[in-house]
């Protein structure tokens, strides 16, 4: 039974990481390069207007706003928007502003209060859009940064290349913070197989649609065709809802990885971890409550069950090879009562005793003790560790690799995988508690922005 499960587990486990690898062998990559202008192909370029929302981000606001607007592009303008900032956000932009060479192309806005039925940074974003003038609009985050001055340059290009009506950019995500190290790995390995892959994203015929936040680029026209961010105000995860808007609309949109351009934090510490995965459920549940469900079952099963049976299968294995299985000693005479009990006899009995203990210990694995197989429970049993070790170190080389490539990570985090396997279950079973109670949970905090996912449920705890 053990040996159909981790084998069930493992099919699953090389179907993961054939998605994967089909997934990052055909995802687009624009590189940092210097050797961008050549004369065949210059381009004329169109205005860019970068709008960056921002609240409570004066950790993050300089670098930001100093990396976009020493960029190497001739034609565009920055639209920073203070949403309401209890920091020292805004004295840091108009700080920024200040300075004689950025004077004119830095733009900022300053929005005292918003909309009730506007979400997250929905308005803010709104907003920059109305005072922007760009023929494309840029949006990117307060947290992010421009790692490459080509940044602008090497992405419209490769936009206007592609004949495309929206770019959007997969950045670099530093992790910063133990939990997030932890469990970033494997939440981004099981992208492919919940919704989230690249490939899938690009693949005109799939549903899979969203632009990424951090940087997303679009055509004014094709922005205000399917009515700007208005028609997304309501949604937690707006990004989500307006590559699903286009997507849907037929529009020509692609999704490149930038991570040598483009740098952006997503967690910053527990709680932005804990708020944003469960700001990713949220819509999943409205559209499909039992794929999130799935989800939930399928990361039990991939992560956790795997190495819930390995100290099950260590202890079975130390069990059975310390019964005892050798020849009796020769007879050894004793007396008892005048008479005479040979060694042997008494030796039988008790590795009769034993043969049951540990006939009964095996049964889980169908295996009955008769004289002809008893030597053969032993290499059973080893066989079986081993599978579930071998499966156990292909998941933190799995998680490794993926902490890599994704985040830069130093291997080690991987081999608490299991950590992280268990803090998403939480985490959705958190998600998914209205829909079993009547009991309404808090409010998500992102970005500084308070999220009231409430909306999203109703009375009896059911999604909307």
């Amino acid at each position: 039974m053990l040996i159909a499960i981790i084998s069930l587990i493992l099919v699953f486990w090389a179907y993961l990481l054939i998605k994967a690898l089909y997934s990052h062998l055909n995802t687009p990559v624009i590189r940092n390069s210097s050797r961008i202008i050549q004369d065949n192909l210059r381009f004329n370029q169109p205005l860019v207007s970068v709008i960056i929302p921002a609240r409570n981000e004066e950790g993050n606001i300089e670098r930001c706003l100093l990396s976009v607007l020493m960029q190497n592009y001739s034609n565009f303008e920055v639209v920073a928007v203070d949403d309401n900032s209890e920091d020292r956000t805004l004295e840091i932009m108009k700080y920024i502003k200040s300075k004689q060479e950025f004077s004119e192309k830095l733009k900022i806005i300053s929005l005292p209060t918003k909309p009730e039925d506007w979400m997250g940074k929905t308005w803010a974003s709104q907003v920059g859009y109305m005072n922007s003038a760009g023929d494309i609009l840029l949006f990117t985050d307060a947290d992010s940064l421009f790692e490459s001055s080509y940044t602008i340059e090497l992405t419209i290009r490769q936009m206007l290349l592609d004949k495309l009506d929206t770019f959007t950019g997969v950045a670099y995500l530093p992790l910063i913070d133990f939990w997030s190290k932890v469990v970033m790995p494997v939440w981004n390995l099981f992208s492919v197989l919940f919704d989230r892959g690249i490939a899938e994203a690009n693949d005109p015929e799939s549903n899979v649609a969203y632009v990424m936040g951090s940087f997303f680029m679009i055509r004014r026209v094709v922005f205000e065709e399917i009515g700007t961010f208005q028609a997304v105000r309501s949604k937690i995860q707006e990004d989500r809802a307006l590559g699903s808007l286009l997507k849907r609309s037929h529009y020509r949109m692609k999704m490149f990885k930038i991570d040598s351009l483009v740098s952006a934090l997503w967690s910053r510490d527990l709680s932005t971890l804990w708020h944003g995965i469960h700001r990713t459920l949220i819509p999943a549940l409205v559209e499909r409550k039992s794929a999130v469900i799935s989800q939930q079952l399928i990361l039990f099963a991939m992560i956790i069950v795997p190495f819930l049976l390995l100290p099950y299968n260590t202890a079975t294995l130390v069990l059975s090879n310390s019964s005892g299985y050798n020849e009796p000693p020769s007879t050894v005479s004793a007396m008892d009562g005048g008479s005479q009990i040979h060694s042997s006899e008494l030796n039988s009995v008790l590795q009769q005793q034993q043969q049951q203990k540990i006939q009964n210990s095996v049964l889980t694995y169908d295996i009955s003790l008769t004289p002809s197989n008893r030597e053969q429970a032993p290499q059973l049993q080893s066989t079986i560790f081993w599978f579930n070790m071998s499966l156990c170190l292909l998941i933190i080389a799995a998680t490794g690799i993926k902490g890599i490539m994704k985040h830069r990570l130093v291997p080690l985090y991987s081999v608490l995988c299991f950590l992280g396997g268990l803090f998403l279950i939480a985490a959705y079973t958190y998600s998914i508690f209205p829909l079993l109670t009547r009991i309404n949970i808090k409010s998500i905090q992102w970005r500084g922005r308070p999220v009231n996912d409430a909306a999203h449920y109703n009375r009896k705890g059911e999604i909307k």
